[in-house]
């Protein structure tokens, strides 16, 4: 083969015949702005022990409202009606250990 007939090029100054390939060294994509993040598991309820210990608060808060209530135990003596309101708060702080101020999903 001559020299002249691996180098033909066409009028224009291209090459004839088939195109060289290119090797392409593969990339990561980019990120863009259109990406979305992964999606984050939160669950609607605390986990059990979280339930467990809320539920042993509304209970002793309940009980310590109604033994007030009914005087069980001669327990105005010892504070007058004040366990009525020391019974409401720890009822009322089992709602944490349920979840209820929890933001939505």
């Amino acid at each position: 083969m001559s020299r002249g007939s691996q180098t033909r090029r066409a009028a224009n100054g291209r090459h004839k015949g088939p195109t060289p390939r290119r090797r392409v060294e593969p990339t990561e994509p980019e990120s863009s702005g259109r990406t979305t993040a992964p999606k984050v598991r939160r669950y609607l309820f605390r986990p059990t022990w979280h339930k467990w210990m809320g539920a042993l608060l509304l209970i002793g808060g309940f009980v310590l409202f109604f033994a007030c209530l009914f005087n069980v135990g001669g327990i105005h003596k010892y504070g007058g009606h004040v366990w009525y309101l020391v019974g409401f708060a720890i009822a009322a702080s089992s709602s944490w250990w349920f979840g209820l101020f929890d933001p939505p999903l």
